[in-house]
């Protein structure tokens, strides 16, 4: 039986109240462990369907804002992929395809960490602490698989911008005291946040970029108690 290695590694942003300056916690890297196998049913992909994905250009929807409340995660999805593939793609790799199996997954762990008040690849879940044990129980079939995981904020706010509050609504901000308000993400402007910080972070950057895993499923889910409005914890799973 081969011996599957799990890379995981993950990523949030750290935040306080009133002037604020967001800077990313340094990631964790943990560490590698051995799991038994499930095959995968592998399938050909033609290359002219490679090159129409990695010349495909951005749904319209992508340029939705962020809704208070719940988001689309099939569309966060979609988004993710996009960016994960365009990076790809520049890189000289296989696109991903989508795996719901791994989005549901995926938003399933999301979830938990927003209810559970935790950020870890570690759920205190039953049945669901590890990984692993995520993708059996979401019935995905894998030879090699890794997660990544990131919080973000649903307004516009970057890392190291400090933001202003305005008044007493928790969501309304200013880049600066009597400037410009902060408006709510796009689902493009979400993506691209969480890939861009993945690819500059090293142990992120190997699972995105790894040209063993050849399926991709995302999803994140809003945290109505996050600091300066909502904030969003997404995780992203690859599998081969």
């Amino acid at each position: 039986m081969l011996r599957l290695q799990v890379a995981m590694v993950l990523l949030m942003l750290a935040g306080c109240a009133e002037r604020v300056v967001h800077r990313p916690a340094e990631p964790r890297i943990i560490p590698r462990v051995s799991i038994p196998e499930a095959q995968p049913q592998e399938r050909a992909v033609p290359k002219q369907a490679l090159a129409a994905t990695c010349n495909a250009r951005p749904d319209g929807a992508f340029q939705n804002r962020i809704p208070a409340g719940a988001l689309d995660t099939a569309l966060l999805d979609k988004a993710i992929l996009f960016h994960s593939n365009r990076a790809r793609c520049g890189m000289g790799l296989n696109p991903l395809g989508p795996d719901p199996r791994l989005q549901a997954t995926a938003t399933g762990h999301s979830a938990d960490m927003v209810r559970l008040g935790f950020f870890d690849h570690t759920s205190p879940v039953p049945g669901k602490t590890t990984m692993s044990e995520r993708l059996r129980a979401g019935g995905v079939a894998y030879r090699t698989a890794a997660e990544n995981l990131a919080t973000a904020k649903r307004l516009e706010i970057g890392d190291g911008q400090p933001v202003y509050p305005v008044g007493r609504d928790r969501c309304a901000y200013t880049y600066t005291p009597r400037g410009q308000r902060v408006p709510v993400r796009t689902y493009d402007s979400l993506a691209n946040n969480l890939v861009t910080r993945w690819l500059e972070s090293p142990g992120h950057r190997r699972n995105l970029l790894n040209a063993d895993y050849t399926r991709h499923g995302a999803s994140g889910v809003i945290d109505p108690a996050g600091q300066l409005c909502d904030s969003i914890s997404a995780t992203q799973l690859f599998a081969g």
